[in-house]
């Protein structure tokens, strides 16, 4: 059985600091946005809890294996998610327009600059979950002896399945369980397919595969 890397036991302690202080910013502000992230943060992390367990406890059990690597590629998305709840930073007052100086007026208050932080450093933590996670799921690959370029193809098929489960997450707004209602799933892709589907589709996993290609020798073991 393999041991877990040491990056990726450091990001699960990093990962619970962010909880912590997360959670005491929302006890004492009460800013819904904490919660929200918290939730979200929790979801992002699940890929990361089922590829090191598919890889720690599974790697030998290819039945087992192919079984939870469902579920891992339906909440993947989810790490990667993170980043795009920086648009939701246009809504906080860091400034003001002074029309009588024609001058910006800074906000002097923590309180945005306490949600920008959190959200900044969310996004970078989630990114980071979902590209261990893949490392994972690569390493998984490579014991069960699969050749590199079958590999790097299925990467592929990861990083743009990751990049549609983005919009559909941010844009049509469902979530890794709706897959249990198919048909809510079969309305929503059929009735929204546009152009921007593919542009946006396309772009998030451009995303996926550059934060992959930075980051993974992180993981290295």
């Amino acid at each position: 059985m393999s041991t877990i890397s040491r990056a990726t036991k450091r990001l699960y302690a990093v990962y619970l600091v962010w909880t912590v202080a997360t959670l005491v910013l929302y006890y004492f502000t009460g800013d819904a946005q904490y919660r929200n992230l918290i939730w979200n943060m929790l979801l992002a992390l699940i890929p990361l809890v089922l590829s090191t367990t598919i890889l720690q406890a599974c790697k030998n059990r290819p039945i087992i294996s192919a079984a939870l690597a469902v579920p891992w590629l339906l909440f993947l998305p989810n790490s990667f998610y993170v980043v795009t709840d920086l648009i939701h930073l246009g809504a906080l007052n860091f400034y003001a327009l002074d029309q009588t100086a024609h001058s910006l007026q800074y906000a002097q208050s923590l309180d945005p600059y306490l949600v920008l932080f959190t959200i900044f450093s969310a996004s970078i933590l989630g990114i980071i979950i979902g590209v261990a996670s893949i490392v994972d799921f690569r390493n998984l690959l490579k014991n069960y002896k699969i050749p590199r370029p079958v590999i790097t193809t299925v990467l592929i098929l990861i990083f743009a399945l990751t990049g549609y489960g983005l919009y559909l997450g941010r844009f049509l707004r469902l979530n890794s369980w709706d897959v249990i209602y198919p048909s809510k799933i079969f309305l929503a892709i059929t009735q929204n397919f546009t152009p921007f589907t593919l542009q946006i589709s396309a772009l998030f996993a451009v995303y996926v595969a550059i934060s992959y290609l930075f980051l993974k020798g992180i993981f290295r073991r």
